[in-house]
C-alpha cells in the first residue's frame, strides 16, 4: 500500500472520524481504537467506530494510489501526527508498520489486521430525506425535553423519530415534559420509525452539514438508522421498545392563552431562578400581566410582571400554576429573540403562546409566528400551594 494526499483532505476525513471518536483511545476493545482505509478507484474511504455508544462513522478522500488496498490506522496517534505535519502526506507500508511521510519528517505506527475491524454493510435504498439544516434545528428544539439522567425509564433516554404519509415527526420526553415538532417533507419518503438513543444525538449533530440547500438521507437497516450526508455517513445504533403515546398527551388548546415576548420572560425567569428553591416558580396569569415570582427564601424573594393579553380571565380572575424554571427556560432557549418582518431586513422581538389549564393541568409553549416546523412543548404544572 502506498497514496499521497494532501493535509487538508487528510484532516478534514479525520475531523469527521472525531464526531465519535475525538481522537482519544475511548474504546474498550483495541481494534475498535483504529480508523480503517479502505482504498479504491482514487478514493479513500474511513471507517470508525464507536462499540460501547453504538455508532459507526464513514467518510472519504481524493488520493493518489495504484490497486486497492485496506490498513488499519491508530486513531489518536494519527490524527495528532497529521495536524503537526506539512501540506503533502504520503502514507505506505513499511515492514509491519505504516510510515507516514511529509517532507524530511517519517514517522512509524502500529497497525493491526483489518480482517479484523468489523465494516458495515449499508443500505443501497434511502427511506427519506430532508434538509440538514431543518433537520439539526428541530432535534435542537426537542432535546429540551429529553431526557438527560441515568435513573428513570430507559426508553425515554431516546428521540423518537417517525415518518408518516410525508410528515415527519420528532419527540421527547422525559416523564415530565414533552416536545414534538412536525415537519412536512417536501418529497414524502417511505413510512418510517426508529428510537435513536440521547448519547447518539450529539454525534448526529456534530455530523451535519451547515449549508442551508445540504439534505439528509435517512434508512433504516435493522437495528441502526442511517444518515448520510455530503461529510459522510453516520450509522447509529437504535433502541427497542415502546415510547410513550406523545400525540395524545398534547391537546390542541388548554383552558387559558397569552402571547408574549420570548425573551423578556426569560430574563424574567432567570431573575426570578436566583431566588427559587429547588428551581420552583409560580406564574400567575391575569387578563393583562403575567406575574413571575418566587416564594419567600432564606435569600430573600422575587417578582416579575409582564403585560400580556389573556380574554379568557375576567378583569378580577387569575390563575396561578408553579412549574419548574429551568425546564421552561431549556424551551425557551431554541425559540430565535428575534423574527425578521415582511420586507426581510427589519427584526422584531419573538412572541411565543402559553396555554395552560386543562383536566391534566398542563402548560404548554408553542411558537406564535409560523417555524419552518410545527413545535409544541407542554409540561405538567403544580398547584399554588405546592411551589
Amino acid at each position: 500500500m502506498e497514496f499521497k494526499t494532501t493535509k487538508e483532505s487528510i484532516s478534514e476525513a479525520m475531523k469527521t472520524i472525531s464526531v465519535i471518536v475525538p481522537g482519544s483511545t475511548a474504546n474498550v476493545d483495541t481494534i475498535y481504537n483504529y480508523v480503517h482505509l479502505r482504498g479504491s478507484e482514487g478514493r479513500i474511504t474511513m471507517t470508525a467506530i464507536n462499540h460501547t455508544g453504538g455508532v459507526t462513522t464513514i467518510t472519504d478522500f481524493d488520493a493518489e494510489f495504484e490497486g486497492e488496498f485496506s490498513r488499519l490506522l491508530p486513531i489518536k496517534k494519527t490524527t495528532q501526527l497529521i495536524s503537526l505535519m506539512g501540506d503533502e502526506i504520503e502514507v505506505r507500508d513499511d515492514a509491519n508498520r505504516i510510515l507516514i511521510k511529509s517532507g524530511s519528517s517519517r514517522h512509524r505506527l502500529a497497525t493491526e489486521k483489518p480482517t479484523n475491524f468489523p465494516l458495515p454493510t449499508l443500505q443501497q435504498h434511502v427511506d427519506f430525506e430532508v434538509s440538514a439544516t431543518v433537520f439539526k434545528e428541530i432535534l435542537n428544539y426537542v432535546d429540551c425535553a429529553a431526557s438527560k439522567v441515568d435513573a428513570g425509564q430507559w426508553t425515554l433516554k431516546c428521540i423518537k423519530l417517525q415518518v408518516k404519509e410525508g410528515i415527519m415527526r420528532v419527540y421527547t420526553c422525559d416523564g415530565h415534559q414533552t416536545a414534538r415538532a412536525i415537519y412536512e417533507l417536501p418529497t414524502p419518503g417511505k413510512e418510517f420509525e426508529a428510537l435513536i438513543p440521547i448519547l447518539n444525538l450529539n454525534a448526529i449533530m456534530k455530523m451535519l452539514p451547515f449549508k442551508a440547500d445540504d439534505t439528509i438521507k435517512i434508512t433504516k437497516n435493522g437495528n441502526n438508522v442511517e444518515l448520510i450526508s455530503k461529510r459522510g455517513t453516520l450509522i447509529v445504533r437504535t433502541m427497542d421498545g415502546t415510547f410513550p403515546d406523545v400525540d395524545r398527551l398534547i391537546p390542541p388548546r388548554l383552558d387559558h392563552h397569552v402571547a408574549v415576548e420570548k425573551e423578556e420572560l426569560s430574563q424574567a425567569i432567570r431573575r426570578v431562578l436566583l431566588f427559587s428553591a429547588k428551581n420552583k416558580i409560580l406564574l400567575t396569569a391575569m387578563s393583562h400581566f403575567l406575574i413571575v415570582e418566587s416564594t419567600a427564601t432564606a435569600d430573600g424573594d422575587s417578582r416579575e410582571m409582564l403585560p400580556v393579553v389573556c380574554e379568557t380571565l375576567g378583569a378580577d380572575a387569575q390563575c396561578d400554576f408553579g412549574v419548574l424554571g429551568n425546564h421552561i427556560n431549556g424551551a425557551l432557549a431554541e425559540f430565535p429573540n428575534t423574527t425578521p418582518d415582511d420586507d426581510g431586513k427589519s427584526h422584531h422581538p419573538t412572541e411565543v403562546y402559553l396555554d395552560f389549564g386543562g383536566p391534566r393541568n398542563q402548560f404548554m409553549i408553542t411558537a406564535k409566528e409560523k417555524l419552518k416546523f410545527d413545535f409544541v412543548y407542554i409540561a405538567s404544572v403544580s398547584r399554588s400551594e405546592e411551589v
